[in-house]
């Protein structure tokens, strides 16, 4: 009166040989639809020094001069290039805004909005070839004593220039990558 409850493998090819198969697949598939990675470093690519070319134009207040420097660093890692291609135009805004009211009408939370509209021009023709913007919201805990508030204030201000730059840079990254001849 006993059943045999063993389960048996639906498939007498190896789990392991199956994964192989699988992942070959998926590989064949990525490499025939197209995609290249964006930062792949081959040359010509976002990453081949083409972000190099660009020669960044100063940007106006304190909070300009540091979004200035991330870019900087993000697209001229190894310096300028030699041959420079492009200039970016780029004007920023910072907005505050104060949250989280208690009966007395003091503010416990604030938000820093941050947004870059910028431009990319050819040197040679002064064409625009490609603009775009970026915004950021970040927010900071407003506390009673007025120099940690100031403090949180200004790393809230720093962390959105921060990413502010990395995503110009991504968007200036993905323009040269579908644009090259």
């Amino acid at each position: 009166m006993g059943f045999d409850l063993r389960l048996r493998r639906p498939c007498a090819v190896p789990r392991s040989w199956r994964t192989t198969v699988l992942l070959i697949a998926v590989a064949l598939a990525v490499a025939s639809c197209g995609f290249r990675p964006l930062y792949s470093g081959r040359t010509g690519g976002a990453d081949g020094g083409e972000l190099a070319q660009i020669r960044v134009q100063a940007i106006p207040d304190r909070v300009g001069q540091i979004l200035y420097n991330h870019l900087l660093d993000r697209l001229n890692p190894r310096g300028q290039a030699d041959v420079v291609k492009y200039t970016l135009d780029t004007q920023l805004r910072v907005q505050e805004t104060k949250l989280a009211l208690t009966q007395a009408d003091v503010a416990t939370r604030g938000n820093i909005e941050t947004r870059a509209f910028f431009q990319l021009r050819e040197i040679e023709t002064q064409e625009i070839v490609f603009e775009s913007s970026s915004r950021i919201t970040n927010g900071y805990d407003i506390v009673q004593q007025q120099y940690a508030a100031q403090v949180a204030r200004e790393a809230a201000v720093k962390r959105a220039l921060r990413e502010i730059s990395d995503d110009m840079r991504f968007k200036l990254a993905s323009f040269l990558t579908r644009n090259q001849p």
